[in-house]
C-alpha cells in the first residue's frame, strides 16, 4: 500500500470515494431491486473526458465500482470538441457495460450573449454535432445520445450561458436544428438501417 500511495498520492482519497460509492450503490440498487426486480438502472451522469482533461474525468476505479451495480454507464461528456469514441472503448473495456451519453451539447465555439448573427456558430456547431453523433453511435456499446440545453438562458439560472436549439425568445436556430435533424436521421440509419430496410421489404 505504501508503494501504491507513493506513486498515487491521492490513493487514500480515491479509496474513500470508492468506499462511499460502494455503500451508495449497494443501498440504492438493493432497494430498487427489492421493489422492482426488473428496473433498468442507468446510474449517474459521470464526467467523461478524453486524455488531457484528467481533472474532469471520473476515476476508472469509480466506474468499476458502479459497474458492479448499474445496468448502464451514463455520462455527461466534457470537452465535446474532441470525438468521444476512443473514450467509449476505454470505458467499455473497463466495465463491460452499455454506455449512455445523457447530456451532450456539441459546439466548437461559444458566441457572445448579445451576438445577433449566429450563422457561423450554427454552421460549426451543426457540422460538429453530425460528426460527434455519428462517431459515438458507431461504437456498439453506445445505446443513446441525449442533447443538453434545448433553450438558451434558462430562466431558473440566468447566469448560465449556453446556446440551445431555441433562442431565449423561443425562436429557432434554424441551421443548427436542420443539422440536428440530419444527425438524428443518420444515426438512426447507421444503427438500424439494415433492420429498417428489411422491415420495408
Amino acid at each position: 500500500m505504501a508503494q501504491y500511495q507513493a506513486s498515487h498520492p491521492n490513493a487514500d482519497d480515491e479509496a474513500l470515494l470508492n468506499h462511499i460509492a460502494e455503500e451508495y450503490y449497494d443501498c440504492i440498487v438493493t432497494e430498487l431491486r427489492r421493489v422492482d426486480p426488473h428496473h433498468l438502472i442507468l446510474g449517474d451522469r459521470f464526467m467523461a473526458a478524453n486524455k488531457g482533461q484528467g481533472n474532469l474525468k471520473t476515476p476508472d476505479s469509480i466506474l468499476q465500482t458502479a459497474a458492479k451495480y448499474v445496468d448502464v454507464i451514463s455520462f455527461q461528456p466534457m470537452g465535446t470538441p474532441q470525438l468521444i469514441k476512443p473514450y467509449l472503448e476505454e470505458v467499455y473495456q473497463l466495465t463491460g457495460k452499455p454506455i449512455l451519453l445523457a447530456d451532450v451539447n456539441t459546439m466548437t465555439m461559444r458566441p457572445a450573449r448579445d451576438q445577433v448573427d449566429t450563422t457561423q456558430y450554427e454552421q460549426a456547431a451543426g457540422e460538429h454535432t453530425l460528426e460527434y453523433y455519428l462517431d459515438a453511435a458507431s461504437h456498439p456499446a453506445c445505446i443513446g445520445i441525449l442533447r443538453c440545453t434545448i433553450r438558451d438562458f434558462q430562466p431558473w439560472n440566468i447566469q448560465f450561458h449556453r446556446r440551445g436549439l431555441l433562442k431565449a425568445d423561443d425562436s429557432p436556430y434554424s441551421i443548427l436544428i436542420d443539422f440536428t435533424k440530419r444527425a438524428n436521421q443518420q444515426v438512426l440509419d447507421q444503427v438500424y438501417g439494415s433492420i429498417s430496410t428489411k422491415n420495408k421489404q
